[in-house]
């Protein structure tokens, strides 16, 4: 090894003693025992502190990221499950009924063939095979379940849609008025209860 070359050390001669000698290039310096135990305790002190506050730092960084998550993911499910109460409320209160009629004579059938006539309560339609020919289908509703507003109608490929247009949004449980009140048409022969 070098002659120039030197490492610095700590050097106690015996426990009792009340410093503690650095030996330097430069010479040797006596530290008095109690002063370097405070100094080596408060370097201890403020690292740990130092580590403590950075976790505590990271740890509340996690935490408000968390939070943040959780309260967007609760905004989401609250959102979807407004729009299903919406979509539920439309399906409940939707403003028409249709009436689908699947026929080889729809296809290239023209606006004279189908007679439609209405009024408020009521709805009667006849497909004829021509202009002022025979009827094929007839459809006759004397008392509908609810009022209507409008009737029209449309072509698609071989399916004829009635649209009927509903004055109430009322779910309509039958296009027949008498479903409304059933039990009041259900006449019972008391010969079969004998």
């Amino acid at each position: 090894m070098n002659k120039n070359f030197f490492v610095p050390y700590v050097g106690v001669s015996y426990a009792e003693v009340n410093y503690i000698k650095l030996m330097t290039p430069w010479g040797s310096i006596k530290l008095n025992k109690g002063f370097i135990e405070q100094v080596i305790l408060s370097v201890a002190v403020v690292v740990l502190t130092v580590m403590l506050w950075r976790c505590s730092t990271r740890l509340n960084e996690t935490l408000k990221k968390k939070n943040v998550m959780k309260e967007t993911l609760e905004e989401e499910e609250e959102e979807e499950e407004e729009e299903e109460e919406e979509e539920e409320e439309m399906k409940n209160k939707t403003t028409s009924i249709s009436i689908y009629l699947t026929d080889d004579l729809v296809t290239n059938m023209k606006k004279e063939q189908l007679k439609v006539q209405w009024t408020n309560m009521s709805l009667s339609m006849d497909l004829l095979t021509t202009s002022g020919g025979d009827p094929v289908k007839s459809l006759v509703i004397s008392h509908l379940f609810q009022e209507i507003t409008d009737v029209t109608w449309e072509v698609n490929n071989d399916t004829l849609t009635i649209i009927l247009t509903k004055a109430q949004e009322i779910p309509w449980t039958s296009l027949n008025g008498a479903a409304t009140k059933m039990e009041d048409h259900i006449e019972y022969d008391d010969a079969f209860y004998e």
